[in-house]
C-alpha cells in the first residue's frame, strides 16, 4: 500500500496500485507550474568575465529562455492532465486492462479495434499562427512532467510482466504530404528514436494502410505510450488532406485505447473538427486553446513576457529610453514571442560585435537587427501582421479573419488601384473555391464511412439515416474508391 506521502505526490494511487504512475514523476501543482516551467540559461553564469566580442556564441542559448506567462498555465495543466490520464487508463494491474492488451496484440484489421470497449481517452487542441511559441511550450511541459521519456520496468507480478520498456510519450510533426502512411511511419520512427528499436525497418515495405494502422496501434499499447503529440498541423497537410476524416478517426481510435492525443497547429487547420460534436467533446478534456499575438498593452506581454525575456542579456547596459525601447520592440515583433526572441538576439549581436570593455545596447543596434540577414524575413512577417496584408497564410487565425482581411484590403484600395482590386478579388474567389472543394471532399469522405465510424464522430441515428438515404449535400455524388495513401 502506498504511504500518505506517496499519495500526496501521486494522488491517483489512492484509487489503487498502478506501476505506470508509481514510476512517473510526481504531479505538479497548478501554483507550482510557473516556477517549474521557467528556464533562465544565463542565471548564475559569469558571462561578464568574457570580453563582449567573445560572448556571441552564448546568444545561441536565447531559445532556452522560457518565461511562463499567465496565458501558458491552463494549456500546460491540460497537457499534464492528458498525460496522467493516459497512464491511469492503461493501468496494467486491472485484469480487464491486461486482457485488453493481450487481445489488442492479436488484432489484424481496424474493424476489430473498433469492437473493443472504449477506455474514454481524451485529447487537446492548441491553435495559433506560427511564432506564438506553442511548440516550445509543449516540449518544455513534457520535460518537466515527464523527465524520463523511456522507463525500464522491473518484474511486476500484479502487472503480469517480467520486463517492460515503456515509452511514456511521442512527439512528432504531421507529415507535409498529408498522408496517413506518412503519419504512421513517423510514429514508428519516433518509437525507434526513443527506444533504439528498428520498427521502421521492419515495416518499411508495408504498404497496406489498414495493416500499418493496426501495427502502430499495437506497438504503442505494447510500450504503454500514454500521450501522442502531433505538431505542425497546417491547412495544406491536414485540413485540405483527402484523408482528414481518417486522421480524426485514427485519433479517436487511439483515445479509445487509452492514449491521449494533443494536436498543435494553425487554427485554420482545425476548422473541420468543430463540425463533429463527439470529436470536440473528447478534445475539450485537455482543453481547446487559441494563442493570439499580443496587443501592446496586454498584461501577459508587457508585464510578464517582455521583462522576462529581457533578462536574457549579454550586455551590461541599455542606452535606449524605456518608452522608446518598448515602442521599437512592439513595432518589430507585432506581439509574436518568437519574433521578440529573434529581434533581441540580433540587437545584442550588433552590440557585442562593437567590442570594447563593456557592451551597451543602443538604438543603432535595433536598426541593425531589423536589416540583419537573420531577422530580415521575420521583419516582413511583423509588417504583414501590422498591416493585415494576409501575405502569409499561416499567420491567419481563422478563415473568417482571412475573409475580413480581404474585404478590408478591397475597401482600402478601391479608390486607388484597379489592379490591386482585381488581384484581391481573384484571391477571394480562389479562397471560396478552396472552401467549396474542402466541403465536397468532407461530404464524400463521410458518405464512404461505415455507420460505426460515423457514430464515433458523433453522428446521430437521424444523421445516419439521412446519409444512407441520400443527403441533399451529397445527392448525386458516387461513393469514391478509397485510394491507398
Amino acid at each position: 500500500m502506498p504511504t500518505d506521502a506517496e499519495i500526496e505526490l501521486r494522488a491517483e494511487l489512492e484509487m489503487g496500485f498502478n506501476p505506470l504512475l508509481e514510476r512517473a514523476a510526481p504531479f505538479i501543482k497548478f501554483g507550482d507550474l510557473p516556477q517549474r516551467l521557467k528556464s533562465s540559461p544565463l542565471e548564475g553564469k559569469n558571462w561578464k568575465s568574457i570580453p563582449p566580442e567573445a560572448r556571441e556564441p552564448l546568444l545561441e542559448y536565447a531559445s532556452q529562455q522560457i518565461v511562463p506567462t499567465s496565458t501558458m498555465l491552463e494549456p500546460s495543466a491540460g497537457l499534464q492532465r492528458l498525460f496522467r490520464r493516459g497512464l491511469s487508463l492503461q493501468n496494467p494491474v486491472k485484469l480487464e486492462q491486461r486482457l485488453r492488451t493481450a487481445r489488442i496484440a492479436t488484432l489484424r484489421v481496424p474493424a476489430q479495434m473498433s469492437g473493443l470497449p472504449s477506455l474514454g481517452g481524451a485529447g487537446g487542441l492548441w491553435a495559433s499562427p506560427t511564432g506564438m511559441g506553442k511548440s516550445m511550450l509543449a516540449k518544455r511541459v513534457l520535460e518537466v512532467i515527464c523527465p524520463d521519456q523511456v522507463i525500464e520496468h522491473d518484474p511486476c507480478r500484479e502487472a503480469g510482466w517480467q520486463h517492460l520498456t515503456q515509452c511514456c510519450y511521442l512527439y512528432i510533426d504531421h507529415p507535409s504530404n498529408g498522408t496517413r502512411g506518412g503519419l504512421l511511419k513517423r510514429i514508428l520512427l519516433a518509437l525507434d528514436q526513443a527506444l533504439f528499436t528498428d520498427y521502421s525497418e521492419q515495416y518499411e515495405r508495408v504498404t497496406n494502410i489498414d495493416t500499418l494502422l493496426v501495427t502502430v496501434s499495437k506497438l504503442m499499447i505494447a510500450h504503454r505510450v500514454a500521450l501522442l503529440v502531433i505538431d505542425e498541423n497546417q491547412s495544406r497537410n491536414f485540413l485540405e488532406s483527402p484523408w482528414q476524416i481518417e486522421f480524426v478517426l485514427f485519433y479517436l481510435g487511439l483515445m479509445n485505447l487509452g492514449i491521449s492525443v494533443l494536436l498543435l497547429g494553425n487554427s485554420v487547420a482545425f476548422d473541420h473538427l468543430k463540425s463533429f460534436s463527439q470529436v470536440m467533446r473528447r478534445f475539450s478534456v485537455g482543453g481547446v486553446f487559441d494563442f493570439f499575438p499580443a496587443k501592446d498593452a496586454d498584461p501577459w506581454w508587457c508585464d510578464e513576457f517582455v521583462p522576462g525575456m529581457r533578462k536574457f542579456s549579454l550586455v551590461e547596459k541599455c542606452s535606449i529610453e524605456e518608452n522608446s525601447r518598448t515602442r521599437r520592440e512592439n513595432e518589430a515583433c507585432a506581439g509574436f514571442p518568437g519574433l521578440f526572441e529573434a529581434f533581441q538576439t540580433e540587437a545584442q549581436r550588433s552590440a557585442l560585435r562593437r567590442g570594447g570593455h563593456e557592451a551597451i545596447l543602443t538604438s543603432q543596434d535595433f536598426d541593425e537587427a531589423l536589416v540583419s540577414p537573420r531577422y530580415l524575413a521575420l521583419a516582413e512577417v511583423a509588417r504583414s501582421v501590422r498591416e493585415k496584408s494576409g501575405e502569409f497564410a499561416d499567420l491567419s487565425s481563422t478563415e473568417s479573419e482571412q475573409s475580413s482581411t480581404l474585404n478590408s484590403d478591397i475597401g482600402r484600395f478601391s479608390r486607388s488601384n484597379a489592379n490591386v482590386i482585381s488581384s484581391l478579388l481573384g484571391r477571394y474567389k480562389a479562397e471560396q473555391t478552396r472552401l467549396t472543394n474542402s466541403f465536397t471532399r468532407k461530404m464524400r469522405a463521410l458518405e464512404a464511412l461505415s455507420p460505426e465510424d460515423l457514430r464515433m464522430l458523433g453522428a446521430s441515428d437521424a444523421m445516419l439515416a439521412q446519409l444512407i438515404e441520400g443527403s441533399p449535400f451529397v445527392k448525386g455524388v458516387k461513393k469514391p474508391k478509397r485510394a491507398k495513401s
